[in-house]
């Protein structure tokens, strides 16, 4: 028996020294296998061991050697059940060559990986569960930072998924000879956020020889834009370390943008943490944002912009959610189409910060000009997440500051955000109006402090501004403005209701400056400006409100009503503007303002063409109160007294500036003036009325009843029609010829007393001159007749008073009658020439 035993055991040993002999030469020689056969078997395995139906349909080859090597082709992985993707993975050639001896060692040297034809499904279910794990899906602990940090003092190391003391001691990778990938297409879809990014890989090579550095060579495209790029790394020893992160640096380009990076990566609770900092010339940044479905028709780009990025995550919607990103702009450009136009508004040399912080909303800290304005953006929206997850609003506030003016919007909009359907809140601070010329390359009037609150409806007939309130000054306003842009010129309908209106907030000449006469403070840090800042510098890029070019940009229907309207500590009364624009013609019919004692209404029609433009004007002011005039100059005035005016002025001139030069029509007015005494006439000193007035009645020191003035005016000239003057002692008539053409006037006045008097030099004065450098004078001629007159007084004056009517010193009823004649006469007139 023992005999058959030994027998047996040496046929056994030597079958296995044949075996061995046999596994030695095929290793050494290297022997190909087809271990087709097996497949069955294999995918019943991977199907347990992976929880996945496998399908090999393709040949399985095995090599025989010190490296051995196994080829599969045509391998499909299903996808996990209810998904809408059936395959998880499907492959066209898989080959794997790694050394055999240093496996005894538990060490995996891989000689060579080979993929082509890879098709790979990855998602996220809307519960955040990957399909890349096999088995059961443990989620990863959401832990705080604190706690986080408090583990790591307890347990003396970071939560990096390192091996404890004693545990198994795992298989490690030691080296990659030779990497190779070919035409590897990647999905990955969130459903959880609903979102699709698509991966082409047209090719990689790389290698990671021990204790060397790393290196990947790739290329392809993401979502379409192509890229290439070289990976350095520390060697793979630092990869498969999970006590330290793995260091690399990037170089390549994306979408033909160059880019340079460098960063590291580790592994922190099962989730790949990234740091990643590099920069990059000439980003779309409307093109980025649109491929991210968060804005369309953004045209905006970077000059530098510099990138610090913190990924962390294992799906899209954690990665959102817990990382951070900053990144620093410099030379950026962004072209802003107003909605529903074809205007645009170009922001150069932006630089700042945008900031991803974890968790918190977006926001950007941007710099830049428009022209030569300087404009500050701080736009403040949603955490990253939220822009991403399709909700039916987001939250967006706007400050913008250019020069001293703020605009603040704040809105809920729908993602991607549009030029259509926009409803926001909007606020607008400012100093003065005349700080927004560049802006709006137009000359605005210096008025200010202004402020405007409404709220602004985009949609695609145009602009709805409801609820507008508007403050200029104290004056306030309020109404409904709308811009509709559906026509072919853009119409612009305004209703405005005003419970006060102060004169002295609308004073251009002013420049901000309370009634007072003082500039107001400012309760901010602002840059103030200088009372006599109201006169701009000229800039030829600038066009007058006025110009052709402006008014025939659009139409416009505007109505402003106020039911108070102040000057000073005076109350003028309620006023009415109507103003169209249609087609170029600017038209004001009527402004409407009564006045205590009267009324002022005032037509006015302009419409420019590209050389000149025809100008009509007609007044009619009705016993309006002059004190408050006087008052507006001179607040410590007594002067008063009613003044009225008819004037109609018809001309063709390059702009209003010049309008009198080619005007024709008349211009009457009458002043019945109170406490207008000769030594109180310096409200007018450089006036030439005034000057008149203070010449010929300085010397008798009489108060001045009223003046009465009827001038006719053809092509440029004016003529009287009547000149009087009546003051406590004298009557004073005159005769004029003011040409505006030449700048020059011509003016004669007679003196005659109302009582004949001893002695009395009433002297006529004439007035001749340009209108910057006129004279008063007394003719020779005259002036002779004067002195004989003044000689034979004793005789001729008692013979004149016997004979002469006593005057009125008050002058009332001659006053009247001579504006009501001047009256009746020009309609007589006006009714002859019809």
């Amino acid at each position: 028996m023992s005999k058959i035993f030994r027998t047996v055991l040496k046929i056994f040993g030597v079958l296995l020294a044949l075996l061995f002999i046999v596994l030695v030469l095929c290793t050494v020689i290297g022997v190909t296998i087809d271990l087709s056969f097996l497949k069955p078997g294999v995918e019943t395995s991977a199907r347990l061991a992976l929880g996945r139906d496998v399908k090999i349909d393709g040949p399985v080859v095995f090599e025989f050697s010190t490296w051995p090597a196994i080829e599969v082709k045509d391998v499909r992985i299903a996808n996990v059940p209810k998904s809408p993707q059936p395959t998880f993975f499907k492959s066209g050639k898989a080959r794997l060559k790694l050394a055999l001896f240093p496996l005894l060692k538990r060490n995996i040297q891989i000689a060579e990986v080979i993929a082509e034809d890879i098709t790979l499904n990855l998602e996220n279910d809307t519960q955040g569960r990957p399909n890349w794990v096999f088995g059961t899906y443990k989620a990863p602990p959401e832990e705080s930072e604190p706690g986080r940090a408090k583990k790591e003092k307890e347990t003396g190391s970071k939560e990096t998924g390192q091996e404890t003391k004693g545990e198994r001691r795992r298989i490690t990778f030691i080296a990659v000879d030779r990497l190779s990938l070919k035409n590897i297409e990647v999905t990955y879809r969130d459903y959880a956020l609903s979102k699709t990014i698509k991966f082409h890989l047209d090719e990689l090579e790389g290698k990671a020889p021990s204790q060397k550095p790393m290196f990947l060579k790739f290329e392809g495209t993401l979502n379409k834009y192509e890229y290439a790029f070289e990976i350095n790394g520390s060697p793979i020893e630092d990869l498969a370390a999970k006590d330290r992160p793995w260091a690399f640096t990037l170089d390549g380009n994306l979408a033909g943008k160059k880019i340079k990076a460098k960063g590291d990566m580790m592994v922190r609770n099962n989730q790949p943490e990234i740091n990643l900092a590099f920069g990059i010339k000439d980003v779309n940044v409307g093109a980025i944002l649109s491929a991210l479905g968060l804005v369309e028709g953004l045209n905006a780009s970077v000059g530098d912009a510099g990138f610090k990025v913190s990924i962390n995550g294992g799906s899209l919607k954690q990665i959102l959610q817990q990382s951070s990103m900053i990144f620093a702009v410099r030379d950026g450009n962004w072209k802003v189409t107003l909605p529903n136009t074809s205007a645009t508004v170009d922001i150069s040399d932006l630089s700042g910060t945008i900031r991803v912080e974890k968790g918190n909303a977006v926001t950007m800290d941007l710099k830049g000009k428009i022209d030569q304005t300087p404009v500050e953006l701080k736009i403040t929206g949603s955490p990253l997440v939220q822009y991403v997850t399709t909700p039916k609003e987001i939250p967006l506030t706007i400050h913008a500051k250019l020069a001293n003016t703020t605009l603040d919007f704040s809105s809920k909009l729908a993602l991607p955000v549009t030029s259509r359907n926009l409803k926001l809140a909007l606020k607008i601070t400012g100093d003065r109006l005349d700080e927004l010329d560049d802006l709006f390359k137009l000359d605005l009037p210096p008025i200010g402090p202004i402020f405007l609150d409404t709220r602004l409806a985009i949609n695609k007939s145009g602009y709805d501004l409801s609820t507008l309130k508007i403050k200029v000054g104290k004056s306030n306003l309020s109404g409904k403005m709308k811009l509709d842009t559906t026509p072919e010129k853009p119409l612009l309908d305004i209703k405005l209701v005003s419970d006060l209106v102060r004169i002295e907030d609308f004073d251009t000449k002013k420049g901000g400056k309370t009634e007072s006469g003082k500039a107001e403070k400012k309760k901010t840090d602002q840059k103030s400006y200088p009372e006599q800042k109201t006169k701009k510098a000229p800039n030829k890029n600038r066009r007058n409100i006025l110009s052709y070019e402006v008014l025939n940009k659009f139409n416009a229907d505007i109505k402003i009503e106020a039911r108070q309207v102040t000057s000073g500590k005076d109350k003028l009364g309620s006023a009415l503007m109507y103003t169209k624009l249609e087609d170029g013609r600017l038209a004001i019919d009527p402004l409407h303002v009564n006045v205590p004692g009267g009324d002022i209404d005032i037509k006015f029609g302009y419409h420019p063409t590209p050389d000149n433009a025809t100008i009509n004007l007609r007044l009619n002011i009705d016993k309006f109160d002059f004190g408050i005039i006087a008052r507006r100059a001179k607040p410590e005035t007594d002067m008063g007294g009613l003044f009225s005016l008819k004037a109609e002025l018809n001309s063709t001139a390059p702009d209003l500036k010049h309008m009198m030069e080619n005007a024709s029509g008349y211009f009457d007015f009458m002043l019945a003036p109170e406490n207008f005494s000769a030594g109180i006439i310096d409200l007018w000193a450089v006036n030439l009325i005034s000057a008149i007035i203070n010449k010929t009645s300085e010397k008798e020191k009489s108060q001045i009843n009223c003046i009465v003035v009827r001038l006719k005016m053809k092509d440029g000239v004016m003529k009287e029609r009547a000149i009087y003057l009546d003051t406590t002692k004298m009557r004073i008539a005159g005769k004029a010829k003011i040409d505006f053409k030449n700048r020059e006037l011509d003016i004669l006045l007679v003196p005659k007393a109302k009582r004949p008097e001893f002695f009395s030099l009433a002297t006529p004065i004439k007035v001749h001159g340009t209108f910057d450098d006129f004279g008063l004078g007394i003719g020779i001629a005259r002036l002779a007749g004067t002195v004989i007159s003044f000689i034979t007084s004793p005789i001729h004056v008692p013979i004149r008073r016997i004979f002469s009517k006593k005057v009125a010193a008050d002058g009332y009823d001659a006053c009247m009658a001579a504006w009501t004649m001047t009256d009746k006469d020009r309609k007589v007139k006006t009714q002859s020439s019809q």
